[in-house]
């Protein structure tokens, strides 16, 4: 992924991340993360992602199998 890309994404997960931890099912939390821990979990969050599309992109593509005669 770009870099433009990734930030694109943190950007978008540290959003989505703040709205829910703001929104209703959050109350019954224990504790509720400020800003700064938020954009970390929106960080590696898209850091694990990177890592799935990376390993995705270069996985070997498995061949047809034969049919059997």
């Amino acid at each position: 992924m770009e870099h433009d890309e990734v930030r694109d994404l943190e950007d978008l997960l540290e959003q989505c991340l703040g709205r829910m931890f703001r929104g209703k099912g959050a109350e019954s939390l224990p504790w509720q993360p400020d800003g700064q821990t938020v954009h970390l979990m929106a960080k590696a969050a898209g850091a694990v992602y990177e890592g799935a599309c990376h390993i995705a992109k270069n996985r070997p593509r498995r061949r047809k199998a034969r049919p059997v005669t």
